[in-house]
């Protein structure tokens, strides 16, 4: 492998790009999540292919992910970690990669495995966590290789540093994370004010899906705005939009920063021609600058699923993406009789497609009289000279109302059947300024020229997909310490372990330069919420150590057994008190035993 690198320049096949990751927690469960969107899409340096093919996620308690070197050689010899979830696109490539003996060699006489089509995700929840226990993880993309070109599967990179100091570095794709409890009171953020545009379309919903809790935003607003085909409006993309984040504007000119809003306007010096907007530079004319609307999600085709991830939440975007008749808001209404069908459909006709109807995203209502009330239009289909592609105006007592415009509608008709009945209604409408055929509906009787409806309705709604002057908008809510809640809840506050017996599972490991000895010691009180006091005393009343909190997301409070001077307490029974700000205060014991 190393003469192949050097034979070809040092050039050599790469790991699709690193995906950067976010670690939080839910509910005692650690959460995973990143944008995949430059990792899935990268192009190899060699084959100037895309040829990303998954993700493999690592979990250790070291940073070296020791624990994870669980794989060995062909010779016995561990050599690879075992991830503990694994996602691959759905496609044709799976299974294990079959590599020819050299390339075999060069691995040691073992395989890959590439995946069993499972799809490939933006979030993975690992709920088999201990709270309380530093976990490291990675996410690491990895690509498919070709055993045509001798080239082997290749992945990310998992660098994560444990320094002499106990501080952690990491890479874009690696993170580590304790879990914990969350504290007394805790209110989880959510999702409000969801809104329609006025005129709305769309038959479809949307669903806000919080995904972490602590990059909420309090008081933010947004906007799902859409594109279409125009004709028909089916759904092209999608778009989210932040209605209130201020851009950071510098002007170097005079050394000055502003916050200008969305749609602020601000004087700028005279001869001004470029900015610094977000960091980046920005051309300017007039002398002034204009702030934006800044665009989280840009023209996504992702509705479902693993939608993108923003400032902690993602959309599910149910969308009705055929036109089609909703058969569960539609059929007949104060009619003396019912027909015994109706079928609503589009006039196909593969012969002559100029005859082909559009599927207009309305909704409709026939309405039926005892009188003569309209007249149908005189229409001539393609081949004009066929006798049976004539419809003649013919007085009738129904009307046909686009109930989505507002406004009564043109129509060609005829009837049908000898020894049933049938009544076909064309619907002609204006599609973008042009005069054309839309929907058919075709009522149907059973027995012979039975005359249509003399009174009632019809009600023909159609789904619709979400179109280019449909939008939603919508805010979120941050999380909250209620108080209330907080002070039923306050039994809830314990140490653990206890007793603490020489040691526990959740205490850090030994740095990498030490040989002997043990890591720090530590207990940890739960559920503490923020502005919380924890004063610990010994049984004779001497106070030995004060704690304070202020995380609102996690209640763990750690504590490594030393007092304030500094020194390891000894072996026995302690007091501790802790006094919250505003739910009251908890009182209790806990044992340290040799």
């Amino acid at each position: 492998m190393v003469q192949q690198i050097y034979n070809s320049g040092y050039k050599f096949p790469q790991p699709p790009k690193k995906p950067t990751i976010t670690l939080t927690q839910e509910d005692g469960k650690v959460v995973i999540y990143w944008d995949g969107e430059k990792t899935e899409n990268d192009r190899d340096f060699i084959t100037k292919r895309k040829d990303f093919q998954g993700y493999k996620i690592y979990r250790a308690t070291d940073a070296n992910f020791a624990d994870a070197r669980q794989i060995t050689d062909a010779q016995g010899v561990l050599a690879f970690d075992k991830p503990i979830a694994q996602y691959d696109l759905d496609d044709s490539i799976q299974g294990y990669f079959y590599p020819s003996p050299t390339l075999l060699a060069q691995l040691r006489g073992t395989s890959i495995f590439l995946g069993d089509n499972t799809g490939v995700v933006n979030k993975f929840v690992d709920s088999t966590v201990t709270l309380g226990v530093t976990y490291y993880y990675a996410v690491c993309a990895y690509d498919a290789g070709d055993a045509t070109l001798d080239i082997q599967p290749t992945e990310n990179s998992k660098f994560l540093l444990r320094s002499n100091t106990g501080q952690i570095v990491t890479d874009d794709n690696t993170g580590y994370i304790t879990p914990g409890a969350r504290p007394l009171g805790y209110t989880p953020p959510g999702i409000q004010n969801i809104k329609q545009s006025e005129g709305f379309i769309g038959t479809g919903t949307i669903v806000v899906e919080v995904i972490d809790d602590k990059a909420i935003r309090n008081n933010f607003s947004y906007k799902v705005a859409f594109e279409d085909t125009g004709a028909e409006s089916y759904t092209i993309n999608w778009s989210l939009i932040d209605l209130l984040t201020p851009d950071t504007v510098y002007v170097p000119s005079i050394n000055k920063t502003y916050l200008v809003e969305p749609l602020q306007t601000i004087a700028l010096p005279p001869g001004t021609d470029t900015v610094f907007v977000n960091g980046f530079p920005f051309k300017v004319s007039n002398d002034s600058y204009a702030g934006n609307f800044d665009s989280l999600v840009t023209k996504s085709t992702m509705f479902l699923g693993n939608t993108p991830i923003r400032q902690g939440f993602r959309l599910q975007l149910f969308n009705d993406n055929v036109i089609k008749l909703d058969t569960a808001k539609s059929g007949f209404e104060g009619g003396v009789t019912t027909p015994n069908s109706y079928s609503f459909s589009v006039l196909t006709d593969g012969t002559f497609p100029q005859n082909n109807g559009r599927t207009v995203p309305s909704d409709y209502l026939v309405e039926f009289y005892d009188t003569i009330v309209d007249t149908s239009q005189e229409v001539r289909l393609f081949p004009p000279n066929f006798p049976i592609n004539f419809y003649p105006a013919v007085p009738v007592n129904f009307k046909v109302k686009n109930l989505t415009q507002d406004k009564y509608i043109d129509f060609f008709y005829r009837k049908t059947g000898t020894i049933s009945t049938n009544y076909s209604i064309y619907f002609r409408e204006l599609v973008q300024g042009t005069l054309s055929n839309s929907w058919r509906v075709v009522i149907g009787y059973s027995g012979s020229n039975i005359p249509l409806e003399t009174q009632g309705l019809l009600k023909l709604s159609t789904k619709k997909p979400f179109n280019r002057n449909d939008s939603y908008t919508f805010s979120t809510y941050g999380a909250v310490i209620t108080q209330e809640k907080a002070r039923n809840e306050l039994d809830l506050i314990k140490v653990v372990p206890n007793p603490y017996v020489v040691t526990h599972e959740g205490e850090s490991r030994l740095l990498s330069t030490q040989t002997s000895g043990r890591g720090e010691r530590e207990i940890r009180f739960t559920h503490i919420p923020p502005g919380t006091k924890i004063s610990i005393f010994t049984v004779r009343g001497e106070l030995i150590k004060t704690l304070t909190h202020d995380n609102l997301f996690v209640g763990d409070v750690y504590w490594n057994l030393r007092t304030e001077e500094n020194l390891d307490v000894a072996y026995g029974v302690y007091i501790f008190v802790a006094e919250t700000p505003d739910a009251g205060s908890k009182i209790g014991k806990f044992a340290l035993i040799k």
